[in-house]
């Protein structure tokens, strides 16, 4: 079974009760570090799109990137998704600041997917199965070198 298709008989309660065993392999499936066409698949709807770190509030973008050589070369029907964490600018009453020079990264992604209109109204679930063209790079992961983060970094229109 693939990352992200739960069956409908799915039960976390149940899940986090078995018991497993064997050994299971450390290694991460990585992507070269490059652009690929991809689409936002998520966690919008979900708990986890939003979370809070040292007073930031950060929304996390889920990206599924498609490329026909990649799959071919990884052996894989899916290539594994993409992250993107964005920290969003909010204004004193902790409302989305729209402001000069506040939320460019975030306006950056609504503009790649067409969603940064003048009177456009937005909500975050609109941003699902939207595509754009992402870049991926690879940065050390200083407690396991093997497996460097691999994160989404720039956004742009197909």
């Amino acid at each position: 079974m693939e990352r992200g298709n739960l069956p409908s008989s799915f039960s976390v309660d149940a899940f986090s009760k078995s018991a497993f065993e064997g050994k299971g392999d450390t290694r991460r499936v990585r992507v070269e570090p490059k652009e690929y066409n991809a689409q936002i698949v998520g966690p919008f709807g979900e708990k986890t799109k939003l979370k809070t770190e040292s007073g930031w509030l950060i929304l996390e973008v889920i990206w599924q990137p498609d490329d026909e050589e990649q799959r071919q070369q990884l052996g894989l029907d899916k290539l594994p998704t993409l992250r993107q964490s964005i920290f969003l600018d909010l204004t004193p009453g902790g409302a989305l600041d729209l402001g000069p020079l506040k939320n460019g990264d975030l306006n950056r992604l609504r503009e790649a997917i067409g969603l940064n209109q003048d009177g456009q109204s937005w909500r975050l679930e609109d941003f699902i199965g939207r595509p754009a063209r992402i870049k991926v790079v690879h940065k050390p992961n200083k407690d396991d070198p093997e497996n460097p983060f691999q994160n989404v970094t720039a956004v742009t229109k197909v």
